[in-house]
């Protein structure tokens, strides 16, 4: 098995930043779709739309982290941004998603690809 494609990017932590996205979009549509039926005021519905807004950045920056590995701090740190500014809205993904958003995005800035060739130790 060619195992150097699987090293070359960060898939483990775009899997973390996908998981806490989606988390950050459930809690959101769901409050949302709960206002809407209930009739909240204008500032819940303005902590819902934030916690779309965080949980789609979180979901489109770890898919592009997938896609563009080479900037992998970049989107890192947008995921780690939106992780912590899930408490506005989401309030934190149920400390479950603002986890995970802090794990993957911690992974992604410090990932570092890693040559491997066969018959030399990964020393």
């Amino acid at each position: 098995m060619d195992l150097d494609k699987f090293f070359r990017t960060p898939i483990d932590s775009s899997i973390v930043s996908l998981i806490a996205g989606s988390i950050f979009l459930y809690i959101g549509i769901s409050v949302r779709l709960i206002l809407g039926q209930t009739g909240g005021s204008f500032m819940q519905s303005v902590e819902a739309d934030l916690g779309i807004l965080w949980g789609a950045l979180t979901v489109v920056s770890g898919i592009l982290l997938l896609l563009n590995w080479k900037n992998h701090s970049l989107y890192g740190s947008i995921i780690l941004i939106s992780s912590m500014l899930s408490w506005i809205g989401d309030n934190g993904g149920f400390l479950v998603g603002f986890v995970l958003g802090l794990l993957g995005g911690i992974m992604s800035i410090t990932w570092n690809p890693v040559k491997y060739r066969k018959g030399t130790s990964s020393r």
